[in-house]
């Protein structure tokens, strides 16, 4: 697991050297990264800790990435200086989303948006919290994995030792919430397979994490993706 301090996080992506210009010969580093959103009980977080183990990429989860934005709320010096470093990254797309018309531009999205872009340009799997709409024009992977409600709630059933009926009700009422956070911070529906370059409906493998895991890397490479830097033009 990456560090989990969010001030060490946030220190750290301001010291690294991530940004390159176009006048620099050095090498670029070459990890890819991928944004995995899923539904509830459809083994999405086991999938994506199996692909950033494959890529040897950290994986951040969503806790991370909410404890490190709320951080910021409390330290904004550290995010002003984050904040400088990746606004050379920030494309129309971005402008767009952070202040369109319909945009209600909150501290809580601004900050999430930095760190994810900071995130992005060293390599990782992201998941969750709308990074791949924060990525939407990056030469990323962008994931979602899906399931049927009977069959995640069934997995959640024996992950959770609950019975199969809260089971289904609780699969439902997690979608919802992950459904409006993302309707709520970036007006899209969290099911528009348009925004993603590859939906997986984990029903079909039977639970068989790794070979998900093997289908992803190898679209990955497919789309020359694998060593595409994410800060590099599409």
């Amino acid at each position: 697991m990456p560090q989990t301090d969010p001030q060490a996080v946030i220190q750290g992506l301001i010291q690294a050297d991530l940004f390159h210009t176009e006048q620099d010969n050095r090498p670029r580093p070459s990890r890819p990264t991928v944004t995995v959103s899923r539904d509830f009980g459809s083994g999405g977080h086991i999938i994506a800790q199996r692909v950033a183990e494959r890529l040897g990429v950290p994986l951040w989860d969503r806790g991370i990435l909410d404890s490190i934005a709320q951080y910021a709320q409390v330290a904004p010096e550290l995010m002003d200086q984050l904040d400088e470093k990746v606004q050379q990254r920030h494309d129309a797309w971005l402008y767009n989303l952070l202040s369109g018309q319909n945009a209600f531009l909150t501290s809580y999205r601004r900050h999430l948006v930095n760190v994810v872009l900071a995130l992005a340009e060293s390599g990782a799997v992201i998941l969750g919290r709308g990074a791949h709409l924060i990525l939407a024009t990056r030469p990323v992977l962008k994931v979602r994995v899906v399931g049927s409600p009977y069959q995640c709630a069934t997995r959640v059933a024996t992950r959770e030792g609950i019975d199969p009926e809260t089971a289904l009700e609780k699969v439902a009422a997690v979608n919802r919430e992950r459904e409006h956070y993302l309707w709520n911070l970036f007006r899209h529906h969290i099911d528009e397979a348009t925004t993603f370059d590859l939906v997986i409906n984990s029903d079909k493998f039977g639970d068989r994490w790794d070979d998900i895991a093997s289908l992803i890397i190898d679209v990955l490479a497919r789309t020359g993706l694998a060593s595409h830097h994410p800060g590099a033009a599409p």
